[in-house]
């Protein structure tokens, strides 16, 4: 028996804002950071969270609005 995943949010029209480490961008969302691979400053992407700290998230892209 496996741990049990967390229902983490889809963030929908996270706008893209600077580059980060490791391959990383970087977008703000209530007061949080959130790092999305694979996406460049000046997306608007949505995204969904895969992992949640205390000051920041990370999370995958499901849908670019805007390149």
């Amino acid at each position: 028996m496996g741990k049990r995943r967390k229902d983490y949010p889809l963030i929908e029209g996270l706008h893209i804002t600077t580059l980060a480490a490791e391959g990383k961008a970087m977008g703000r969302y209530n007061e949080k950071v959130v790092f999305v691979p694979m996406t460049v400053p000046g997306d608007v992407v949505d995204v969904q969270i895969r992992n949640c700290r205390r000051r920041f998230m990370e999370g995958v892209v499901v849908n670019y609005v805007k390149r």
